[in-house]
């Protein structure tokens, strides 16, 4: 194929618009989490990041409803059946979206004790947002299954942009940790109004017969258990160390963690293109590997010189970005992005694995987030012995997955 095709085609195209933009989604992330971190200090990022740890486990059900609805959609074979099969998609969610609301509320004594967490409204206030985060999550796995990339970057900017602008308001008015919880609730809202739009034909109108609901179980459950040691295992060592360190390592900890992590921005992206464009050509029995290969020569073009960064110059990183206060320990930076970049190659090979229907390699994640846990419960001396028992666990879970692809096609 000749360079210039190449470039062209929908999938090069998909994957440099949404590289392009979902980069740019997690720079706002990452300006935000610098906002919160500069204007509350160690003690009161360290309780924001737990907080919002224990949300990302929590969410992960929708996450994993999100990526079967990716995959129905983009193999679906008539505009009728994505139709009929979206609009039960969004019921669902608003279902899934009040039950876990009322979970939280539930179990918010118990996370406030377990977390030390001074207010207890600071907890409270995650029912809502997790009602508006299933909603607008399976949006956006709408408009991936719909390859509709545009309007997904659009919808995610155009959230970062008012969370950040709000944060700031809200934090100068003095309401600290809560005005922080208040304007992701806000721009998550905004989020979800701007996505009827372009969806409102798939979403709005009277609803068919049920899809199949079989089919979507036995392609959700792995799913479901992908996500949650996904999740796992980008979140409980945050929560592990606020629980057995004090409030000033926990808060440097997150810091560095949420500077880790933009050594897995090249993945996500990436991911979210390569997913919905191999399950296609798969289920139409067209050539998907070498969408495969590319998507991982992208992945490491774009972490491997954030780890090298890290690992040359990390005080400038850190004073830059998060203040004199956070760079003690800095030297260590470049091992969360290490760790990152190996979880991002993890996530992009199991992708890959579920879209083409090899859904038991979710328990190689299962696997490999119960032992970074497990270790970091019984070896915690530091927060770097932390950081390298979940360098470990991943390490072998990346070369677990490698060892496993020539065999691919027939197990």
């Amino acid at each position: 194929m000749k360079l210039s095709d190449f470039l062209k085609q929908p999938f090069f195209t998909g994957s440099i618009l949404v590289l392009l933009g979902v980069n740019l989604y997690n720079f706002g992330q990452t300006i935000f989490h610098l906002i919160i971190g500069r204007f509350l200090g160690k003690s009161g990022y360290a309780e924001f990041a737990a907080i919002v740890s224990v949300l990302a486990i929590i969410i992960i059900i929708q996450q994993a409803l999100g990526l079967t609805f990716v995959k129905f959609i983009s193999s679906a074979k008539t505009k009728a059946y994505v139709t009929n099969f979206t609009r039960w998609a969004f019921y669902w969610s608003i279902g899934l979206g009040i039950l876990l609301m009322f979970l939280v509320l539930l179990i918010a004594p118990f996370l406030k004790d377990f977390l030390y967490i001074k207010e207890s409204h600071l907890v409270l206030i995650l029912g809502p947002i997790i009602f508006l985060l299933v909603l607008i999550n399976t949006l956006r796995s709408i408009f991936q299954g719909l390859l509709k990339f545009g309007w997904y970057i659009f919808n995610l900017l155009s959230e970062a942009v008012v969370k950040i602008l709000l944060a700031i308001i809200f934090i100068a008015w003095g309401w600290a940790t809560f005005g922080v919880f208040v304007s992701i609730i806000i721009s998550v809202s905004f989020a979800i109004f701007l996505a009827f739009f372009p969806l409102r034909e798939y979403l709005f109108g009277k609803k068919g017969t049920p899809p199949d609901i079989l089919p979507l179980f036995k392609y959700s459950v792995p799913v479901l258990f992908l996500s949650l040691a996904l999740t796992s295992m980008n979140s409980s060592d945050i929560i592990l160390v606020k629980h057995f360190f004090s409030n000033e390592d926990a808060g440097l900890y997150a810091a560095l963690a949420k500077l880790g992590s933009v050594a897995f921005f090249g993945a996500a992206p990436i991911c979210s293109v390569m997913f919905p464009f191999i399950a296609r050509n798969h289920s139409k029995g067209e050539p998907y590997n070498k969408l495969f290969f590319i998507s991982i020569l992208l992945v490491l073009l774009v972490s491997i010189p954030v780890v090298l960064l890290y690992k040359f110059n990390p005080p400038f990183v850190v004073k830059l970005l998060y203040g004199s206060q956070f760079v003690a320990g800095s030297e260590i930076l470049w091992w969360f992005g290490a760790y990152m970049l190996l979880l991002g190659v993890a996530v992009l090979f199991t992708q890959f694995y579920f879209s083409i229907g090899k859904t038991k390699t979710a328990l190689l994640f299962v696997l490999a987030a119960l032992l970074q846990t497990l270790l970091i419960w019984f070896i915690h001396p530091t927060i770097l012995s932390v950081i390298q028992v979940s360098l470990f666990s991943v390490s072998i879970l990346v070369a677990s997955l490698l060892i496993y692809y020539p065999f691919h096609k027939n197990y």
